[in-house]
């Protein structure tokens, strides 16, 4: 009976804590993140400011949480990959299907805000090196032998590469490609400029 409350009370945690995201998310798409108050967020949760920050220290940390799910998201998406490839060949694929969940319409709209966000841009930059560490750490587990480590690590330099290069050189092409195609075409140039040089 215990361990059922329990369940049931992370159950709703996750819940308040997905409806805050939410909330905010599209606050400060309709709004701007400067025209975003955490109480308009809680308001718009139905959650007290209280509550708010017992899952939140600040407004920066929920605007920039999606970043952490995507994250999540591309150690998830290595781990699901079917084993026989090697680590770029895994890693373009796990970040193609991450970027597959992701609406072309939300990836303008939350680079937009970032883009015009100072405190958002700054934590943008660093995003980008803590993804990095995390995909070294995933392909690691997927090829531990100490002769896949510098494959492995140019691997993630490449594909976290390829993200940050298609989020600015796509920015102001929203119409044209979903952000999967994007890391596509990105990946595919890339590996057409090695084989130039092999």
């Amino acid at each position: 009976m215990a361990l059922a409350k329990h369940g049931l009370r992370e159950r709703k945690r996750e819940q308040t804590r997905t409806r805050l995201i939410e909330a905010a998310l599209a606050l400060f798409l309709k709004h701007g993140y400067d025209g975003t108050t955490i109480d308009d967020i809680a308001d718009a949760a139905n959650v007290s400011r209280r509550t708010f920050f017992h899952y939140f220290k600040s407004k920066e940390d929920v605007a920039v949480t999606w970043q952490d799910s995507f994250a999540e998201g591309l150690v998830a998406a290595i781990a699901a990959e079917p084993a026989g490839s090697d680590p770029l060949t895994m890693a373009e694929r796990a970040l193609i299907a991450r970027l597959g969940k992701v609406s072309a319409e939300d990836a303008v709209a939350l680079t937009q805000l970032i883009q015009n966000t100072p405190e958002l841009l700054a934590r943008d930059s660093a995003k980008y090196e803590g993804m990095e560490r995390m995909f070294i750490e995933a392909l690691t587990n997927r090829f531990p032998k100490k002769s896949d480590e510098l494959a492995v690590r140019l691997a993630a330099m490449i594909v976290i590469g390829a993200l940050r290069v298609s989020s600015s050189y796509f920015r102001n092409k929203r119409a044209r490609l979903s952000p999967a195609e994007q890391a596509r075409e990105v990946t595919a140039v890339l590996r057409k400029q090695i084989a130039l040089k092999a």
